[in-house]
């Protein structure tokens, strides 16, 4: 084989070695961008999670604000129907003492209208005491 010859074959050699390289090294750059683009895909992804997960939030954090307007609505309509029922409950009272006093009188005046009249008059006076008195505690 001539000098010339031996030293062509060995070129080429090197150069199919050379290509060989070369052709693993673009698909290893091509593998390494297709990963690349993979994990760009991921983290936008995760961005569009992590913005809607913080829309979530801010629509959780005014729904909570909402129930603490509303219980402390409830709770200041819960104590003025409190007082409400603590004033009826007054007024039902009084109202019973004035109509069992004028009962009692008015069953005595049925009974003699010489007796009926005191007692009249002496439970009309008891239920206005015993109305005075009651207010007089509550306070």
């Amino acid at each position: 084989m001539n000098p010339f010859e031996s030293m062509f074959d060995h070129f080429v050699e090197e150069d199919e070695v050379d290509f060989a390289i070369l052709q693993e090294r673009n698909t290893e750059i091509a593998k390494i961008e297709q990963d690349t683009l993979s994990i760009s895909e991921i983290m936008k992804d995760l961005a569009y999670l992590i913005y809607d997960q913080g829309e979530d939030l801010k629509v959780g954090e005014k729904q909570i604000e909402n129930v603490v307007e509303a219980t402390g609505e409830g709770l200041s309509h819960l104590e003025r129907a409190l007082k409400f029922t603590e004033k009826t409950r007054g007024l039902i009272v009084d109202a019973s003492t004035i109509v069992a006093g004028t009962g009692l009188g008015a069953l005595g005046f049925l009974a003699s209208p010489v007796v009926g009249v005191p007692t009249l008059l002496g439970g009309l006076a008891t239920a206005v005491s015993v109305i005075t008195i009651r207010r007089n505690l509550v306070k």
